[in-house]
């Protein structure tokens, strides 16, 4: 109790926290998406004690970002991708216009995208994720070239440039 307050105990307040949480996420997983157009889809899983939550994340024309919904599964199946997309869909999300996603080079979240989607949306395999892929091979001692060079590649501005880079990367990842 707060001296001379209201007096609130620890279980009302944790009960209006998860009151409140409830309702947001039944509004997150029940919103309509009339009328948004996107220009990219980003799609993750983030593990709690060894479950899966799968999430979208759309960036609308503008730049908004919304998360677009979470699904629950023990890995990032296709099918619980799947599932969550055409929950999506179900909520007037659109797919008649293309758009870019972005994943990180899950086999299911890929298929799941060419089963609902089919083969006219383009994906780009999330470079924070190749980064650190990358990384988990080569020994600590090369990380901040590896880096600096990675960087260099990603903010080249025309396309001539950013082959130069790769080549780069390549050849000295080559010669490590």
């Amino acid at each position: 109790e707060v001296a001379g307050g209201l007096g609130l105990s620890k279980s009302s307040v944790s009960r209006a926290f998860l009151d409140g949480s409830r309702k947001a996420l039944e509004h997150l997983q029940t919103r309509s998406f009339r009328g948004k157009i996107w220009c990219a889809v980003q799609v993750d899983a983030i593990y709690f004690g060894g479950r899966s939550v799968v999430v979208a994340l759309g960036i609308e024309s503008t730049g908004r970002k919304w998360v677009l919904g979470l699904k629950e599964g023990n890995t990032e199946s296709s099918q619980v991708c799947i599932d969550l997309f055409q929950e999506l869909i179900a909520r007037d999300f659109r797919s008649d216009l293309p758009f870019l996603f972005v994943l990180d080079g899950g086999k299911g979240l890929k298929k799941a995208v060419s089963e609902v989607f089919g083969e006219k949306f383009p994906v780009q395999r999330c470079l924070a994720h190749k980064e650190r892929n990358i990384l988990e091979y080569l020994p600590e001692s090369v990380h901040r070239e590896f880096r600096r060079r990675w960087t260099r590649l990603r903010r080249s501005e025309r396309f001539n440039d950013a082959k130069t880079e790769h080549a780069s990367l390549r050849d000295w990842l080559e010669a490590l």
